[in-house]
C-alpha cells in the first residue's frame, strides 16, 4: 500500500469493499442478480476519461483490483475480480465490457471473465482470454 498513489489507495479501499460483497453475493444468488445490484450502485457516469487515456486508466485500476484480488479474503477468481472492475470503471466514467469465455480442456472446461475497454482487454496476458473466446 505504501508505493500506491494516494489515487491507488482509494481505488484499493473502494475494490476491498466491493469484493467483499461480490465474493459472496455470487455464492448466494445468480450473476444476473448480482450484476443488476451492483450496475444499480455503479452507474456509468456521464464524463470521464475517453480514447487511450481510458484505457491507461483501466489499466491502473486493473492493476489495484488484481492487487486486492490477491491479498485479501474472500479471495477473488476472474468472474467477481471483473465485476470490481467493470463496477469501479462505470464509476470512473469509463465503459468497460464484462466478457467471458469457455473452452473445452481435456475432460473438463476452462472459464475465463475479463474487462474491456475500447475493445482492449485490461489488466490480462493476452493468453488469459485469447484462446478462450
Amino acid at each position: 500500500m505504501r508505493r500506491l498513489t494516494p489515487r491507488e489507495r482509494t481505488l484499493a479501499a473502494k475494490a476491498a469493499a466491493l469484493q467483499a460483497v461480490v465474493v459472496p453475493a455470487l455464492r448466494l444468488v445468480s450473476l444476473k442478480r448480482v450484476m443488476a445490484v451492483i450496475g444499480a450502485l455503479a452507474p456509468l457516469k456521464r464524463s470521464g476519461p475517453r480514447g487511450e487515456e481510458a484505457l491507461a486508466r483501466a489499466t491502473e485500476a486493473a492493476r489495484v483490483v488484481h492487487g486486492v484480488a490477491r491479498r485479501s479474503l474472500p479471495r477473488a477468481s476472474c468472474l467477481p475480480r471483473s465485476i470490481v472492475l467493470w463496477a469501479l470503471l462505470r464509476r470512473m466514467g469509463i465503459e468497460g465490457r464484462l466478457r467471458f469465455g469457455v473452452k473445452r480442456q481435456g475432460g473438463g472446461v476452462d472459464a475465463h471473465a475479463w474487462v474491456e475497454v475500447n475493445g482492449a482487454p485490461v489488466g490480462e496476458k493476452p493468453d488469459a482470454y485469447g484462446a478462450l473466446e
